[in-house]
């Protein structure tokens, strides 16, 4: 494997520390029809960043950590 290999993904859903409705990313995500949260702040973002598999349900405006 040549040392410029990149591996892709596929983005699901965004979740940012910092932001509100009105952030550039909220309005990116709204174009793009991609669920998001938003500003989650620090407490909220150390622990969805130690998992590896999150469910977001936008409608009912919760998330589940799922692993």
């Amino acid at each position: 494997m040549s040392s410029n290999y990149k591996k892709y993904y596929k983005i699901e859903s965004l979740i940012t520390k910092y932001g509100n409705s009105n952030s550039h990313m909220a309005i990116r995500c709204m174009e793009l029809d991609l669920p998001a949260i938003i500003g989650v702040g620090y407490k909220i973002d150390d622990k969805l960043f130690m998992s590896k598999k999150i469910f977001i349900d936008c409608n009912g405006k919760k998330y589940s950590i799922i692993h």
